[in-house]
Formats: structure tokens, C-alpha cells, sequence
């Protein structure tokens, strides 16, 4: 009798050891996300041909997200990095031009490439990429609570995550006076046929 007992007691504090280590597991696993750098080609998809070039900021001013395994969570995470990075970006493109019509630098053709870029593509993008955060972070805030209610270990990553979201959000709201003040008083000093000329 007293042997099946030590079987049993030995039986029982394996089980509980198992039991603590897969709840540790559980709760790193749930702790910790997979990180990401945007990339220029995140910003609009033109732009990809600059990424890891002097007119690349992202590398010196890097803009991160994390995902979590879960797709509409880590669509909006990822979305309003390149919210962010697009602020990054534009606010270079525009010190490039400021120069450039400073007589600081000559122009070249990525200059009128950039413009073109930004003008068509990155900053209609932008519009539809503020839409969207703005009615999806609405939306996943209602459902949060029953996305996670059976997977609630995910609880502190999904956290995580959105908190660094919110993150970038924030930055791309405080960036957002200092662009449009610098953009107004580009396009005052800017001779645009002159620049088109320089730059061919």
C-alpha cells in the first residue's frame, strides 16, 4: 500500500511540475510577439526601389510593429506603423526639396520621381490608410473581448501590440502640424518648372 502511494505522489508531482512548466511556456509564449520593421515598400508599393538607399529614412529612423498570429489584429498594427513611417518619410522627402530649393543641392531625376510618388501614390494612400484605422480600430475594440475570450493567454500579447500601435499613432498625430507647416512653406518657395528643368 504505502508503495503505490510513493507511485502515486511521485505520479502527482511530476504532473504538477509538467503543469507549471507548460503554464510558464503559455505565458512567455503569450508575452512576447513577433517583431517587424517597416519597409519603404509598406509605405506604397512605388517605393520599394529606394529601400535601403540615402533616400531611404526608415533605416536611420526605423518604425516597428509587432503581430501576433492573429490577422485582423495584425493588419491594424502594421497599418499604423506605415501610418508613421509615412510621416517619416514624407517629412525627409520634404528637407530634400528644402535644400534643393535653398540652392543647397541639385536636383536629379529621383527628386521628380520622389515628388510624383508622394503626390500620386503615397499620399492618397495615406487618406485611405487613416480611413481605415480610424473605422477598424473602432470595430476591434468592440470585439476584442469575445476575439480573445477562449484564447485569453494571447490577452498580454494582443496588449502589447496595440499599445505599440497607439504608439505610433500618437507619434503620426504630433508629426502631423510639423508636416503640413513644412509643406506650406515649400510649395511658396518651390518654382516647379525649374525644378523639372534641374532635374533631367
Amino acid at each position: 500500500m504505502e508503495s503505490r502511494w510513493k507511485q502515486y505522489n511521485h505520479a502527482m508531482q511530476s504532473t504538477l511540475r509538467a503543469t507549471i512548466l507548460i503554464a510558464f511556456l503559455l505565458a512567455v509564449a503569450a508575452c512576447t510577439g513577433t517583431r517587424h520593421n517597416i519597409q519603404l515598400s509598406d509605405v506604397s508599393g512605388g517605393l520599394g526601389r529606394l529601400e535601403f538607399s540615402p533616400y531611404d529614412p526608415l533605416q536611420k529612423e526605423p518604425v516597428t510593429y509587432t503581430t501576433i498570429g492573429e490577422h485582423k489584429y495584425d493588419k491594424f498594427v502594421k497599418e499604423a506603423a506605415a501610418l508613421r513611417a509615412t510621416m517619416v518619410f514624407t517629412l525627409h522627402t520634404i528637407e530634400r526639396f528644402e535644400t534643393v530649393v535653398a540652392g543647397k543641392a541639385t536636383p536629379n531625376p529621383i527628386d521628380f520621381v520622389l515628388a510624383w510618388q508622394l503626390v500620386t501614390q503615397t499620399l492618397p494612400r495615406t487618406a485611405e490608410r487613416a480611413a481605415y484605422l480610424y473605422l477598424e480600430g473602432s470595430r476591434l475594440k468592440e470585439e476584442a473581448s469575445s476575439d480573445f475570450f477562449w484564447r485569453f493567454y494571447k490577452i498580454p500579447k494582443a496588449k502589447g501590440a496595440l499599445d505599440e500601435a497607439r504608439e505610433n499613432l500618437i507619434a503620426t498625430r504630433d508629426m502631423a502640424p510639423v508636416l503640413i507647416e513644412r509643406l506650406e512653406g515649400l510649395v511658396t518657395r518651390i518654382d516647379r518648372k525649374k525644378l523639372l528643368r534641374q532635374s533631367f
